[in-house]
């Protein structure tokens, strides 16, 4: 199974940090206010709605895409398969229910619900990738980071800090090094 599936989630995870990193310089506020917001925020600015929509929809394509490629009947194998498709999903639902999440009360508890679901799904499937494929001391500090990236993120939700753009940049960029490195390890293992 010689195929690009670290590249892939590679690309994946470059497209969501230069969609980000492209924002927060034509828009820095975000991360630099004392009431942070949500990177949500550049889905619905003119300013920054195409690089933000841009990324995501990239990322999923190359999570989709490398999932696609996995291609065994190895068990762990098949069960990455499952994760990448379903983070792709999550991917597409975040960018989707951003667009009108400032429209209506139903559109924006649709939208936090999918981040939440995010934040969960992106620590347990990290602890997953680790305890699966490569529980290293670099994985466990990045899972460690990503756990204080769920707590600054839960206690954000429970309006005792204001701090989301920081608990997802934490979340986002510690689940895809760890994306990265842990299904680059299984699929090597498995050729």
């Amino acid at each position: 199974m010689n195929c690009p599936i670290k590249k892939y989630l590679l690309v994946s995870q470059l497209c969501l940090l230069l969609d980000l990193t492209i924002c927060l310089i034509l828009i820095p506020h975000f991360l630099f206010a004392r009431d942070e917001g949500g990177m949500s925020n550049y889905g619905v600015h003119s300013r920054t709605v195409i690089p933000y929509s841009l990324g995501f929809i990239l990322a999923a394509f190359y999570v989709i895409r490398a999932a696609l490629a996995i291609k065994t009947k190895s068990t762990s194998l098949r069960r990455l398969r499952g994760l990448l498709l379903s983070y792709g999903v999550i991917l597409l639902l975040i960018l989707i229910t951003t667009y009108g999440y400032k429209t209506n009360i139903y559109l924006k508890n649709t939208h936090i619900v999918i981040t939440i679901v995010t934040f969960w799904f992106e620590l347990l499937g990290a602890a997953w990738l680790c305890k699966a494929f490569l529980r290293d001391k670099i994985n466990i500090c990045l899972l460690a980071l990503q756990l204080i990236g769920l707590i600054i993120g839960s206690l954000t939700f429970f309006g005792s800090l204001r701090l989301l753009f920081t608990a997802q940049l934490i979340t986002i960029i510690t689940f895809g090094v760890i994306l990265v490195r842990s299904s680059g390890r299984a699929v090597s293992e498995n050729l």
